[in-house]
């Protein structure tokens, strides 16, 4: 289920058993699911640290929310949307990722949550400037052996370009910024498991259309 594009099945399995927890989202659809629980299961089941997570992107996502019963600390940033779900040991912040990820102390973070929300910062026909600032800076500031874990929109790999902008990428375009940056991907990713489940007719600002799809990304700082 990691590490690939979303396939029907792979939804299926998130909806049967976050059932409960898929509750208290905002928003109930396809997208916010798939995005929070494939997140919210990796975590749940692998071995890494369990001081501190960060959500990069919270928008009025209850994931940092969920995940802090099992962490000591929670995170939280958002340029502009006030998070509404409140622990006492989830920390709620409005402002610049890039200012605010260097309050963090170097090497504390255990794990780094990114459902669709890096890729958007700040990018430019040169390239996806702001994923690669973020990877710099979440290098930096997570653990050895700590976590990057990734649910976002992708251009599949069978695409012939980019279609002229840069704020979405290919998987091996995002795999390129995070490992130039000293991250590995924990395995291979299925480049096979590419499917018509997910297709998001994307209007480019009226500049291009081409189709989405969602895929799972794990980074480890080795």
């Amino acid at each position: 289920m990691y590490l690939k594009y979303c396939e029907k099945k792979d939804l299926d399995y998130l909806k049967s058993k976050y059932e409960n927890e898929i509750k208290n989202l905002i928003l109930r659809n396809d997208d916010s699911i798939y995005k929070n629980f494939i997140i919210y299961d990796f975590i749940l089941n692998s071995k890494g640290g369990r001081d501190k997570i960060l959500d990069c992107g919270s928008g009025p996502s209850p994931l940092a929310w969920l995940l802090c019963d099992y962490f000591k600390e929670g995170y939280m940033i958002d340029l502009s949307v006030k998070n509404g779900f409140n622990k006492q040991n989830l920390n709620h912040n409005i402002g610049d990722f890039f200012s605010y990820i260097e309050t963090h102390e170097d090497n504390s973070i255990d794990y780094a949550l990114d459902g669709c929300s890096l890729t958007h910062f700040e990018y430019n026909e040169t390239g996806n400037i702001g994923l690669i600032k973020s990877a710099n800076a979440l290098y930096r500031k997570i653990k050895k052996d700590g976590y990057v874990v990734i649910a976002s929109d992708v251009i599949s790999h069978l695409e012939e370009s980019n279609h002229g902008q840069e704020e979405f990428l290919k998987v091996k375009d995002m795999i390129e910024i995070y490992e130039s940056e000293g991250f590995k991907l924990i395995g291979e990713f299925d480049y096979e498991s590419i499917n018509n489940d997910f297709i998001i007719d994307l209007d480019y600002h009226g500049k291009s259309r081409f189709n989405l799809t969602y895929c799972n990304l794990i980074f480890k700082k080795n």
